[in-house]
């Protein structure tokens, strides 16, 4: 009798082993299921694909308008050629709001390319700064961080910004490794020639790579400014002169099947594939484990 209690004690003690280990692996699996879906959609709702629907087309701006009575902060739109750079412009009471709010106003923690709010909306200002974060996947200022090497500046020149109702060009001539705290940088709307000058020479002094670009005080430039890696004040700053040529995309993709699933977007979720085939093979695998506990249990119970 004492042995059989023993054995059943034994058999007890390794059931509630087994099933509290079953449970901490369900709930492991859960937990990285979790963060699997959680990083896709924050990706999702950062890629540029996203907004596709309310660019503002040089014919029929009618979707970016509605987009704009949903929210007023929403001011206009920036395009870098062949980048991942294709975002709506927001224009806050702050610099804080959008750090944190996508361009409809809902908490995202990707945020907005946003303009600083000391700008004039309309980009009137001699200097206009636009902030977002860096992100992988070439999503927000992302693409940011290629331009600082030479090659990729080299070849990607131009862009178009759309504000006060109409789309102008980009001339893109220099990028800066910065710090956050420079003023002698983060010092937006600049008033008087003498100041403008020296603002021009101090870009120019500190750009990493510059193209011979004739920019004078009564001209409009904007700052597009980013996290640099992991320095805390470090800060990546493109800089481009906004013109009234609007230069045709070199990087314009031509009409095919691949170019079709980008446009709609179904690559970015087929990148994500790999993500999806492994949380469900987790599944399976957890499902596998409790079959197999299940059987088990039974079995010792029939004996």
């Amino acid at each position: 009798m004492r042995e059989e209690r023993s054995i059943k004690a034994v058999q007890g003690i390794s059931s509630a082993f087994n099933f509290t280990l079953l449970i901490i692996l369900l709930l492991l699996g859960l937990l990285g299921i979790y963060a699997l879906w959680d990083s896709a959609s924050l990706y999702s709702n950062a890629s540029h694909n996203h907004y596709k629907d309310y660019k503002p087309r040089i014919r029929d701006s009618r979707s970016f308008e509605d987009y704009q009575r949903a929210n007023p902060d929403v001011i206009g739109w920036l395009d870098l050629y062949g980048t991942g750079v294709d975002y709506p412009i927001v224009h806050g009471r702050d610099n804080m709001k959008y750090l944190s709010h996508a361009p409809d106003g809902k908490y995202s923690a990707s945020g907005s390319l946003y303009l600083d709010y000391r700008n004039n909306p309309n980009f009137l200002d001699f200097n206009n700064i636009i902030f977002g974060h860096h992100m992988d996947q070439h999503m927000m200022f992302g693409d940011l961080s290629n331009f600082l090497t030479q090659p990729y500046f080299a070849k990607h020149q131009y862009g178009k910004i759309y504000a006060n109702h109409h789309w102008q060009g980009l001339d893109i001539y220099a990028v800066i490794e910065a710090n956050a705290y420079d003023t002698s940088i983060y010092n937006p709307g600049i008033d008087g020639d003498q100041k403008r000058e020296f603002y021009i020479q101090n870009i120019q002094s500190k750009a990493k790579y510059h193209r011979l670009e004739n920019v004078q005080p009564a001209d409009h430039i904007i700052l597009m400014s980013t996290c640099q890696g992991d320095l805390t004040n470090g800060r990546i700053v493109l800089v481009a002169k906004i013109t009234k040529n609007i230069h045709k995309d070199p990087f314009a993709q031509k009409q095919g099947i691949f170019n079709l699933f980008d446009h709609y977007g179904l690559l970015d979720e087929l990148k994500r594939c790999p993500l999806l085939v492994w949380a469900i093979l987790n599944l399976l695998c957890l499902y596998l484990i409790l079959f197999i506990y299940n059987k088990v249990h039974e079995k010792r119970r029939s004996t």
